[in-house]
């Protein structure tokens, strides 16, 4: 008996070790399968197709044409006689292959009479290439396949011109090349840009990086924000207030807050003080420290006001903001002016910041400074405030500074900007004017930021 089960016992185990065996071979086998996959047939297929003469005083001969579907240059000749005459047509970009595209460059160029050099644009010309809808065009716009845009081209005569403007031959017979660029969509194409109120914020930051000027200054957005935490939410305009970036932005110590693509709130969003009342920065000294000490600062950039304690990390404004639109707000390069008991402006670097009393009047030659901003130097009037002629000395011009609450009441409402010769900080006033008030009052908060 005893016998018998160990040799059970042994034939059993002997069983197992051939099991795992087969089990490891098992997992050791390469698997092969054999067998045809159909691949549709890629093609690239970009091309101008559907040539229309719109409008004009004058005639192209040749006029502007397309050859079947594989045209990407056109040319045409005009003959110009007289100010004010213009040709104009418009031509669709045509996507007919299998693989998603982007305009790399679209561009009406002048040549020589024989059309093999290329030359300057006449002085005496205004040449305008944009899409039908008088939306300029950028590198990167998508063109996905099977889709098309139409362009408008416009060529003008100028109406007002000096003699040494024009050739002295008095020949003003142009050849034009209509050429196109394309190439196959990559990680940076961005979708054609519609409205700023209408388009996604991950399009917006597309397209803002390819081309500021995408959306016009003065263009509004409205968005959703909890800012009483009462589980309501209120409605908020934003508004673009600046898409440029002139050579003074690449200045040494110069603020980016009214360089590239500026947003501001249209309106005040709620009241808040500078500094609470009894929370001084280090010297004991309301505007000590500036923007950079702030209170404000802090709330607004979800940061820590050192000077009382608060951390804001969780409560900070910027986390009120959607966070479709917060995950794209750029840093931003912040300086600041400095009150009477320092001596150095401050360089911050902040997602959220207030204007500053130079980003709203301006300044033009000396004649309209305001005085005790010690960094009114180091930064620039913002697209928006220079378009509706805003300055300290314009008083007609100051209602496009008021801002107002949701009420619609005008209010005061704070700039980030200490008065270099006390302890006070700039406001704006209901009337459009500026004036400076202690830090610890409450006033409105309308804030900024950058994209791009």
């Amino acid at each position: 008996m005893k016998e018998n089960r160990k040799k059970t016992i042994r034939i059993s185990i002997l069983i197992l070790i051939l099991l795992i065996g087969i089990g490891y071979a098992a997992l050791k086998t390469t698997l092969k399968i054999d067998g045809t996959v159909n691949v549709d047939k890629t093609t690239w297929d970009v091309h101008f197709e559907n040539v229309s003469i719109t409008e004009g005083s004058v005639t192209a001969n040749p006029a502007p044409t397309t050859n079947n579907t594989d045209t990407t240059e056109m040319t045409y000749t005009i003959n110009f006689t007289k100010p004010g005459d213009f040709f104009e047509f418009t031509v669709d970009i045509v996507n007919d292959g299998t693989i998603d595209a982007m305009v790399n460059s679209v561009s009406n160029k002048t040549y020589n009479v024989t059309g093999t050099t290329e030359t300057q644009l006449p002085p005496y010309l205004i040449n305008a290439v944009t899409y039908d809808d008088g939306m300029e065009i950028a590198p990167n716009h998508l063109l996905e396949h099977g889709t098309s845009e139409r362009i408008k081209v416009r060529v003008e005569f100028k109406k007002d011109i000096s003699a040494s403007d024009l050739p002295s031959d008095g020949d003003t017979t142009i050849v034009f090349k209509f050429l196109g660029d394309f190439k196959q969509a990559d990680e940076n194409a961005c979708p054609k840009p519609t409205t700023f109120e209408k388009d996604s914020w991950e399009t917006i930051q597309c397209n803002v990086k390819n081309n500021p000027t995408s959306y016009s200054v003065g263009s509004t957005k409205t968005i959703k924000m909890d800012l009483n935490n009462d589980s309501t939410e209120e409605t908020y305009t934003l508004r673009v207030a600046n898409n440029t970036t002139p050579a003074e932005c690449n200045g040494t110590d110069f603020s980016e807050t009214a360089c590239g693509f500026v947003v501001e709130f249209q309106d005040i969003v709620e009241n808040r003080a500078m500094g609470p009342y009894g929370d001084y920065s280090q010297t004991g000294y309301g505007n000590t420290g500036g923007w950079e000490a702030s209170d404000m600062r802090a709330y607004l950039n979800g940061g820590i006001y050192t000077a009382g304690n608060i951390d804001y990390s969780e409560t900070g404004f910027i986390n009120k903001l959607p966070n479709e639109l917060k995950k794209i707000i750029s840093n931003t390069t912040v300086v600041s002016s400095h009150g009477s008991n320092d001596s150095s402006n401050f360089t911050t670097t902040d997602k959220i910041y207030l204007l500053s009393t130079k980003e709203i009047w301006g300044k033009e030659g000396t004649s309209n400074i305001i005085y005790y901003d010690s960094a009114e130097v180091e930064t620039r009037q913002l697209d928006y405030y220079k378009s509706k002629g805003v300055t300290t000395c314009a008083f007609e011009a100051q209602i496009n500074v008021v801002k107002k609450y949701l009420t619609g009441a005008p209010g005061f409402w704070w700039l980030r900007s200490a008065d270099d010769s006390n302890d006070d900080y700039y406001r704006v006033e209901p009337s459009g004017e500026y004036a400076r008030n202690y830090y610890n009052t409450q006033h409105g908060v309308s804030p900024a930021f950058r994209i791009g």
